[in-house]
């Protein structure tokens, strides 16, 4: 299979993203099917003990799905492999025994993620009791907007810590400089036509649900909910997220060839 070639345009690199991804599905399954049983193990574990323990509140039980998202960050790191080493030469990661790279990628993740998480938190909270409802609102806006853009200039750690080169955030933090907005908007571009998929099966899951609710009670809403995410589970997620994951890894390819040339960046 013909490896991915790294572009700068975004309407060219979303154009790639889809084209490699419809040639490599196959790919994809391979790497996916194994995670696959665990993810909808998680699930199934959160829909049953909110069907016994939490019926008759709005907000389920959640602890699977936090577990999900390791596998599904295993299937990151795979599909980051796929990209910069080629379809014919990656190494799929172990989720059972993973390798000190790997449990960096997890590892920062993690953090990037809880100290996100708090510092936009304290943020809120911090502008709600200065400004009011007025500065909170614009402050919680704020907060947030800062917060992401400081996760995208540390993106490139991950798909250079996914193949086990060596960088560091501050280097990251460098190489991002020019790239964000591409980031950012080719997978949007990439991902149009799944993203109208995905909310006309969300409205039809959302009436769905409601008569299971209504007809059947709260405790079989849980388990219905949790079968009509299945296709959620199976087929729309794995697809956002190497949608997601292809465009971070073109950049991240795009700068490391580009590192001592000077690039016409957004």
């Amino acid at each position: 299979m013909r490896n991915y070639q790294p572009s700068l345009g975004i309407g060219e690199t979303s154009q790639n993203i889809r084209f490699f991804i419809s040639a490599n599905m196959d790919v994809m399954w391979r790497v996916y099917k194994p995670l696959l049983p665990y993810i909808l193990g998680c699930y199934a574990f959160d829909a049953v003990m909110s069907a016994l323990f939490f019926s008759e509140g709005p907000n389920g039980f959640m602890l699977g799905a936090i577990v999900s998202s390791y596998f599904m960050a295993a299937l990151a790191i795979d599909w980051h492999r796929v990209v910069i080493e080629g379809p014919d030469n990656f190494s799929a990661m172990n989720p059972f025994k993973p390798k000190k790279h790997e449990l960096a990628f997890l590892g920062v993740g993690l953090l990037i993620g809880i100290v996100y998480v708090l510092g936009v938190g304290l943020a809120v909270f911090l502008f709600f009791a200065i400004g009011g409802q007025g500065g909170g609102a614009f402050g919680s806006i704020l907060a947030v907007a800062v917060g992401l853009y400081i996760i995208y200039k540390f993106s490139f750690y991950f798909p250079a810590k996914a193949v086990d080169s060596s960088i560091t955030l501050k280097e990251s933090f460098g190489l991002t400089r020019g790239y964000m907005f591409r980031i950012i908007a080719a997978p949007m571009v990439a991902s149009w036509k799944l993203l109208l998929g995905v909310m006309a099966y969300g409205f039809v899951m959302g009436m769905a649900m409601y008569f299971v609710r209504t007809g059947l009670g709260p405790q079989a809403g849980w388990i219905g909910m949790f079968v009509f995410s299945l296709p959620l589970y199976i087929y729309f997620k794995p697809l956002f997220m190497v949608i997601g994951v292809t465009s971070l890894s073109n950049y991240y390819m795009h700068a490391m060839q580009n590192k001592n040339e000077s690039v016409t960046r957004l």
